[in-house]
This record gives structure tokens, sequence and C-alpha cells, in this order.
């Protein structure tokens, strides 16, 4: 493995894009910044199989530095071109041997203390664990995390019928890179659940058509990563729940109980 890059103060680079230079740049390759300056931690990427597409791009690219030693790193997308202070993690990858250094959370309040507001696109498994150890999550009936840092959830593959849907109600030109942002995850789906917008038990299943992913009871697709340590998509097989109402109504029923609680929890300093 190539050395890894020392930084003496301990503060690890923060690469940037500025929407409005004169160079009109709106983002960077994240694929092509690590073959560039740390191709230490994109072998390791490979050898671990974490999956980071070619045409992937980011707006901010952190260095993760724990004591001296660059030992990962960190990218953030803007939730538009035109919107640089709301910033969605995308990545977060950490040499294995110096995982359990609570470094993500260093990472989102090094991120948030640049005057950004952040939220995780797609958090693994590990990743809610860790926001859980960190205190910023909590786990209500086993099941159901309340995270006071948001998660963000890619919705892609619209029928046409929801396509046009979202043009007439959203006056959105071209919807195909719409996300949903939710405090709520759930540990058995290994999931982001988005509950219904008009507060029923309704829920997205993406065989019925008269359904609709960005406004009905949404749960994230399984990640990769959690179907091989936590058997995500086998687990949802064998439950049966994750497109019907009864689920939702079983989310319904764990915020309406711990209401009190959750809302002590959101709100303490």
């Amino acid at each position: 493995m190539t050395d890894i890059i020392k930084r003496a103060d301990g503060e690890g680079k923060i690469y940037s894009i500025d929407p409005n230079s004169e160079n009109k740049v709106y983002s960077m390759s994240i694929v092509e910044m690590l073959k560039q300056h740390y191709m230490y931690l994109y072998d390791s990427i490979i050898d671990e199989k974490y999956k980071i597409y070619e045409d992937e791009e980011c707006m901010l690219f952190k260095e993760i530095v724990h004591i001296d030693e660059v030992v990962g790193f960190s990218a953030y997308k803007g939730s538009d071109v035109n919107q640089t202070q709301t910033l969605v993690l995308q990545h977060i990858y950490v040499l294995p041997e110096y995982r359990g250094n609570n470094l993500l959370m260093k990472d989102i309040y090094d991120t948030i203390s640049l005057g950004r507001y952040v939220s995780i696109e797609l958090p693994t498994h590990f990743m809610v664990n860790s926001l859980i150890e960190a205190g910023v999550a909590k786990v209500f009936d086993d099941r159901f995390v309340i995270s006071k840092v948001p998660f963000s959830a890619p919705l892609h593959n619209f029928s046409e019928e929801e396509k046009q849907h979202l043009k007439k109600e959203y006056n959105i030109p071209d919807p195909t890179g719409i996300s949903r942002e939710s405090s709520i995850y759930d540990l058995k789906y290994s999931a982001i659940v988005c509950p219904p917008f008009d507060g029923s038990t309704r829920a997205y299943n993406p065989e019925d058509p008269t359904t609709k992913a960005v406004e009905d009871g949404y749960i994230s697709q399984p990640l990769d990563v959690d179907n091989t340590y936590f058997d995500a998509q086998k687990i949802r097989d064998e439950d049966g729940e994750q497109y019907t109402s009864q689920y939702f109504k079983r989310l319904q029923d764990t915020l309406q109980n711990n209401n009190e609680a959750i809302h002590e929890f959101l709100n303490e300093e």
C-alpha cells in the first residue's frame, strides 16, 4: 500500500466547488480525485468492493484525518447547483483498521461547522449504528430509529404516469433526480422510511401504478452491503410487509406511542 498521507496539524484538506466562479464548474469526479491524490484509499475501496460509480461527482471533497494521518474521505453534493449551503453526504470511507474512532460524526460536525445543512444519502446499517452509538439517533420499539441527522432517499425509475404527475403537481420539468428526506430508519429492513405525506398508511408499491413514490409511504431499496451483513432483502421477502399499509400502521403506532419521548430527544441540547 502507498504510504499514508500525513497532515502535521491534524487538519484535512477540503476541495470545494464554487458554482459562481468564472469557470462555471459545478462538480468534481470522486473517482478521479481518489486516483489522482489518494491511490491507497482507492485501492482499499476496490479490495473491499465498496461501490462508487465512475460518473459520480461531488461538490465538496474532504480528507478524513485521524491524529495526523489521512485515513479516509467524504464526498458531498448540493441539493441542486444553486444551493451550496445544503449538502448531502454521498460517500464516506475510512480504511478498515481505523474504523471505530467516531470519524463519521466528526466529519458531519465539521461540515455543519462550515455553515452547511447536512443530510446522509442512503446510509448503511453500519452508519446508522454509528449514529446511535454517538447519541444522535435513538431506537424506538427495538426497530425504528429517529435521527437528528436526516437521511436522503433518492427516487428513480418513475413511471410515465408519475412523471406527468410530478410535472403537473410540483412543476418539475425533468423528474429524474428527486430525493425524499426523512429522519426515520428501520433497523430490521436496513432502510430509510418516508411516511406518507397525507398522514395515512398508504404504501408505495413499485408494481402498483396507482401508488406514488414521492407521496406515499416509501421504503428505500436495500444496499448490497446490508444484504451481505444484515440479510436486508431476505428479511423483507420473508416478512412480506414492505409494500403494505400494515407496515406503515406499525410505524404510525410507534411514532404515536413514543411521541413525547421522540420530541424530547429531538429537542435536547
